[in-house]
């Protein structure tokens, strides 16, 4: 397909429609085929997976892999199977290729081996073994990781990142904002009406930071679920555990903890980052779903329940998705497309805090500088543009236009506005500009 564009818009609408088949499996493996039928339709339905069904980003497809990964790690400790271990060695390193975040279940995947291993009556040889052969097929992936970035001179789906994240995290570097923003509400408690009184809300706040960024993070959770389905979800958690269920649930809670984490260290969540545990939630959805639609045909009034239950939890989703896909904003399109439109500036560097405008704009990557997608400072920006030689910046930033002023070397030549968000396209002065 020689258009870039529908050619990554077909790979996130093939991959969430993909998603059903692990995710049916999955949830058939917890539970039953019926509550695997709600999980499912509960999942095409939901608003914000259908939203990014459509889009340039790589969550459909790592959200694909992770669930298979999951699915086919179940089946290796459920059988004990060589070939199975096997396969999910090669799943995860699959899905760590398209999202740094596949390397979560890496490791809890290896710790649960471990706990098995220590805690296993039975059968514990062949649990050493499979793990074993997991982990040595782990190890030839990363030798052959590293020796593909050693040939290439260059990392390998950001490996650096990775080992420069967890030294941020061991050294408790992470903790840098989080000290700030403790600080800032300490300063406001000061000049807050009534200061001189105990449990201000800034003190409050202050004290309960931490319970602040746990609410954020559900309240992002539960956004990506959709509301309505928190209803299901909670009933579904009350259904009996066992050690499969358990092992599902722990997986995604400490993928919420990794996540949280990283909250604190960058004091944003966008809700992409918990795609993968929001889907692999959808099980308990659909056991909720399922408990409700027996209920309601034992009840009094079925036809009467029967017309809520179907306009809370099917037709409102429909209706939120359809809402959803009209109200798309395309402001990073209309950036790119401009680009692409305008070949002279083909062959000029490009530094920009969003790598899907260029991508949009068929600018290779060799001419592109990445940098963080938050802006601190307008003229470290610049700075950092200069260095890299860079003809052009383009920042997606908020609407407000104060967030990008102050450039001295380069001169706005374009404002994309978007409904949230703006696209600002800066050059320099010797470049060419039509």
């Amino acid at each position: 397909i020689p258009d870039w564009e529908l050619a990554a818009k077909l790979i996130s609408t093939t991959s969430m429609v993909l998603v059903i088949i692990p995710l049916y499996l999955l949830t058939t493996h917890l539970f039953n085929r019926r509550v695997a039928f709600w999980a499912c339709l509960a999942l095409a339905l939901a608003p914000v997976p259908n939203d990014w069904s459509v889009d340039v980003i790589r969550g459909p497809i790592f959200v694909f892999f992770a669930v298979l990964t999951v699915y086919v790690a179940q089946m290796a400790i459920d059988l004990k199977s060589q070939k199975h271990f096997v396969i999910t060695a090669l799943l995860v390193g699959i899905s760590f290729l398209f999202r740094i975040e596949g390397v979560i279940i890496l490791f809890f995947f290896g710790g649960y081996g471990i706990y098995l291993i220590l805690n296993a009556k039975k059968d514990r040889n062949l649990v050493l073994k499979g793990f074993t052969t997991w982990l040595a097929v782990l190890v030839v992936l990363v030798v052959f990781a590293c020796g593909a970035t050693y040939i290439y001179e260059g990392d390998f789906n950001r490996v650096e990142e990775l080992a420069k994240r967890a030294e941020h995290i061991v050294s408790l570097d992470f903790l840098k904002n989080y000290h700030i923003i403790y600080n800032q509400l300490y300063t406001l408690e000061e000049h807050s009406p009534n200061s001189d009184t105990n449990r201000s809300f800034a003190e409050v706040a202050r004290h309960f930071m931490f319970l602040v960024y746990v609410i954020g993070e559900a309240q992002v959770f539960f956004k990506v679920l959709f509301p309505l389905f928190i209803i299901p979800f909670f009933l579904g958690l009350k259904k009996s555990f066992d050690k499969r269920q358990a092992f599902l649930l722990g997986l995604i809670c400490f993928y919420l903890f990794v996540m949280y984490v990283f909250y604190i260290d960058r004091n944003y969540m966008h809700k992409r980052f918990l795609f993968a545990p929001v889907v692999l939630a959808f099980p308990w959805v659909g056991a909720g779903l399922e408990i409700m639609f027996s209920k309601l045909k034992k009840s009094f009034h079925p036809k009467m329940y029967f017309a809520v239950f179907f306009a809370l939890f099917l037709i409102s989703p429909s209706v939120e998705s359809v809402h959803s896909l009209a109200e798309e904003d395309n402001v990073l399109r209309k950036a790119g497309t401009w680009l692409k439109q305008h070949k002279l500036l083909h062959e000029s560097k490009v530094l920009t805090n969003e790598s899907r405008a260029t991508f949009f704009a068929g600018i290779r990557y060799s001419k592109s500088v990445f940098m963080d997608s938050e802006i601190h400072d307008v003229k470290e920006i610049e700075e950092n543009a200069l260095r890299n030689n860079a003809d052009i910046i383009l920042l997606q930033a908020s609407n407000d236009e104060e967030y990008v002023q102050g450039m001295t070397s380069y001169e706005k030549i374009k404002i994309f506005r978007g409904k949230k968000r703006d696209v600002y396209i800066f050059c320099r002065s010797n470049t060419i500009k039509n």
